[in-house]
């Protein structure tokens, strides 16, 4: 089959949402069963997506091609998930052929086959995982002639902008749910005992099978890749920010490294706000520093503890209170300044709070262990 050029698709424009610049890329696709080569991308450009003009509609059918089941089988039996066509400049070039998806959804020496709006089959094959983050990158070996790729938006949007999610939940492939986004800047707990830092927070409804999805802007592009559901309209997506940090290194490396600072610390709440004598409930307290870790020598653990109607609460250990000029809140923003800011080998200014006096100190951060 020869290569067939698509034209640039509009949407319906509508007030009822501002505006926002060519988020979808559209390709030439050789054919679908043989070739592998890699085809041009076309800006799309897009206009305002409203409600009141059948806005979501348009939307789907501009971004549907470029969202795709994902099924996997290993020894364990059958999985399933979605995944999504991501442009090559949000991965440094790298190809036009690859997914994204979670980690979560490719396990371990799977054979991963991938089918489209179209219906065709392609076989995946793994490029690069991180557990850390939840995100993989998949390659499959060809594209469906109207395939289309999205981009990862630059900043997400406010708490109440409009998303919608596209996937296969519960195995029911090219399903749309809409909502608003709910939060950001979450911290979703990750299977190593490392958070997900800067996670979006929705309302859209979202089930198994929608992990690894694009959850998207009314402009069509990426505000995070779907992970997890922790109850009713409540999801959680990876930050397109953090997307944006690991993406290229899987696709061209095959794994990411994510910084550490080297410790265990819990929230500064009222009881160890109040244990430990402090002004207010900003920042986290340090409770232990492995003698192996960046901050070794350099920040200190808490030496006791109390315990209050079951609860133990430490005493006595730095509080963070900053990371170079950024304050640090809670654990979130720790989680979020070390992911989206820094890299192992950077050092770092830590600000604390020590035995009532505000201390400076410098630490090299580390790099967390291979899973």
């Amino acid at each position: 089959m020869e290569p067939t050029r698509r034209g640039v698709l509009s949407i319906a424009a509508s007030a009822i949402f501002a505006g926002c610049a060519a988020p979808i890329t559209t390709r030439e696709s050789a054919d679908t069963t043989q070739s592998t080569s890699s085809s041009p991308t076309v800006a799309v450009e897009n206009a305002s997506i409203g409600i009141d003009s059948g806005g979501y509609a348009d939307l789907y059918e501009a971004t549907v091609p470029a969202v795709a089941q994902i099924e996997t089988t290993d020894r364990t039996g059958r999985g399933q998930g979605s995944g999504f066509l991501i442009d090559p400049a949000d991965v440094d070039g790298a190809d036009d052929r690859l997914l994204v998806t979670n980690d979560h959804v490719i396990p371990e020496d799977a054979d991963i086959n991938v089918t489209f709006h179209e219906g065709a089959w392609y076989e995946g094959t793994l490029v690069g995982r991180d557990p850390y983050s939840d995100l993989a990158v998949v390659r499959i070996d060809s594209v469906p002639d109207d395939a289309v790729s999205l981009s990862l938006v630059d900043r997400v949007p406010p708490i109440g902008a409009a998303v919608i999610a596209i996937g296969a939940p519960l195995d029911l492939p090219e399903t749309i749910t809409q909502g608003v986004i709910s939060g950001r800047n979450r911290s979703l707990p990750g299977p190593l005992g490392y958070s997900i830092a800067d996670t979006v927070q929705t309302d859209a409804a979202l089930n198994p099978g929608n992990s690894g999805g694009p959850l998207l802007t009314t402009d069509g592009r990426v505000a995070g890749v779907v992970s997890a559901t922790s109850g009713e309209n409540i999801g959680f997506a990876i930050s397109a920010a953090l997307a944006r940090r690991v993406l290229p290194a899987l696709a061209t490396d095959g794994d990411y490294d994510h910084s550490q600072l080297g410790i265990r610390s819990v929230p500064v709440d009222p009881p160890v706000a109040e244990l430990n004598e402090l002004p207010d409930t900003r920042g986290v307290m340090v409770v232990e520093v492995p003698d192996d870790g960046p901050s070794a020598g350099i920040l200190q653990g808490a030496p006791e503890s109390d315990t209050i109607d079951g609860t133990e609460y430490p005493i006595g250990g730095d509080v963070i209170r900053q990371l170079d000029d950024v304050p640090i809140v809670d654990q979130s923003s720790l989680s979020r300044y070390l992911a989206l800011e820094t890299s192992p080998g950077d050092r770092v200014d830590v600000a604390v709070r020590r035995d009532g006096e505000e201390v400076v100190e410098t630490v090299t951060l580390g790099r967390r262990p291979d899973p």
